[in-house]
């Protein structure tokens, strides 16, 4: 009895402890009873929003009974007759207990707009995973088809492929060079050199087909719109037949282009830097502007090439072919040029500073204005080449043949 007399004061003592223990704790057990009745009853397991939003409204239900009941119970040990101060302090409990509520709405509302937040950060990642599959599905089923028209045997139909696939790797950079690998498969498959059984020359295509001009146009678009976000890898053309083509321009960085025949192709503008071209044919190629800087064209055939004002610095031409070469104004500094033949070729104002010409060919070539400075000569011959303003500064001529060769106001040189 004792214990029982005493629980109204108790609860007088400790209402300020006991008001949020209560209130957390019937929310909790609110809506633990209303997810097990939802779960059994109305829905499935994994949808528990509902059961929330039905909690709130019978906490907003329960409200106006704990701001009547709970100041009530608090107030419960006060002497009746004390009226006025046992309504002050329920009015003082209620203001508290709104004060406990209003805390945990806000808690409430952040909390919800938390995880709100959440499920919308989640819904986009997902929506954006099922966009990539998406956009993934119809790139490969757009490369099939265009892989289908372009092995066809219409004409019209491989141009279409052709330029499907360009479409695919503008659309879809990851492919890029996927697409340029099978584009060069292509061409060295169905456009290999051909060579004359008796002199082994190489036979020049002409006119040049039609899809094999519109892949070379795609890969000049590919070179002018180059991704820098991955290292460019090699194109592989070697053996390729591309006499005749039209290739300004383009970019072939560091390419193989071994054993191509380029005999007639224009090039002027040709970004060929680091290129390896051993054994290629440009026989009458236009090189015109053409970028060979620490190209590597061993064996090359040069003749009657045009490559004026074609920069060829730290290029190896050993052994070349460069026959009535065309390399006026041309920057051949560096260069090696051992071997070489440029019977007849003009090399009028060429750059041929510290360049190596061991026993190069340079009979009857016009070295109008050219610049020695520091070349190599030993063994090479200069027998009637035209050396009228030449500076030979520094220039190495051990061994050099000179005979009617014509140095009129040469810098450096002393006849042989």
């Amino acid at each position: 009895m004792s214990f029982i007399g005493s629980a109204p004061s108790f609860l007088a003592a400790n209402y300020k402890l006991l008001i949020p223990i209560l209130t957390v704790g019937l929310v909790l057990l609110l809506r633990r009873i209303i997810m097990n009745w939802l779960r059994q009853n109305l829905m499935s397991r994994t949808d528990a929003n509902a059961s929330w939003i039905l909690a709130v409204i019978v906490v907003i239900c329960f409200v106006p009974l704990a701001l009547v009941y709970i100041p009530k119970l608090q107030t419960a040990g006060i002497p009746k007759h004390m009226v006025k101060t046992r309504l002050e302090l329920e009015n003082e409990a209620r203001r508290t207990l709104v004060q406990i509520l209003a805390g945990i709405v806000v808690i409430a509302g952040i909390y919800l707009t938390w995880r709100r937040i959440v499920a919308m950060e989640e819904r986009v990642e997902v929506d954006r995973k099922r966009v990539e599959v998406d956009r993934d599905g119809q790139v490969t089923d757009r490369y099939t088809k265009a892989i289908e028209q372009l092995g066809a045997g219409s004409l019209t139909v491989r141009l279409g492929g052709i330029y499907a696939l360009e479409r695919i790797a503008r659309d879809s950079p990851d492919d890029h060079w996927t697409i340029m690998d099978v584009i060069t498969a292509f061409m060295r498959e169905n456009f290999r050199v051909r060579r004359d059984m008796e002199t082994g020359e190489f036979i020049e295509q002409f006119p040049v087909p039609t899809d094999l001009q519109a892949i070379l146009y795609v890969l000049r678009r590919s070179g002018q719109r180059e991704h820098q976000q991955e290292p460019r890898r090699v194109i592989d053309l070697r053996e390729t037949d591309l006499s005749n083509s039209y290739l300004g321009a383009i970019s072939l960085r560091h390419s193989m282009l071994c054993d191509m025949n380029l005999g007639g192709a224009f090039l002027d503008g040709a970004d060929l830097e680091g290129a390896y071209l051993e054994n290629t044919n440009l026989q009458k190629a236009s090189l015109v502007r053409a970028c060979l800087r620490g190209a590597n064209l061993c064996d090359a055939n040069l003749e009657e090439a045009i490559l004026r004002e074609a920069n060829l610095i730290n290029a190896n031409l050993e052994e070349a072919d460069r026959t009535r070469a065309n390399l006026h104004n041309a920057v051949l500094r560096n260069a090696r040029l051992n071997g070489a033949c440029l019977h007849g070729a003009s090399l009028a104002a060429t750059v041929l500073e510290d360049s190596q010409l061991f026993r190069a060919n340079l009979q009857q070539a016009q070295l109008i204005g050219t610049k020695l400075r520091g070349a190599r000569l030993d063994g090479a011959a200069l027998r009637g080449a035209r050396l009228p303003g030449a500076a030979f500064p520094n220039a190495r001529l051990g061994g050099t043949e000179l005979k009617r060769s014509d140095p009129r106001k040469t810098q450096g040189l002393t006849k042989l």
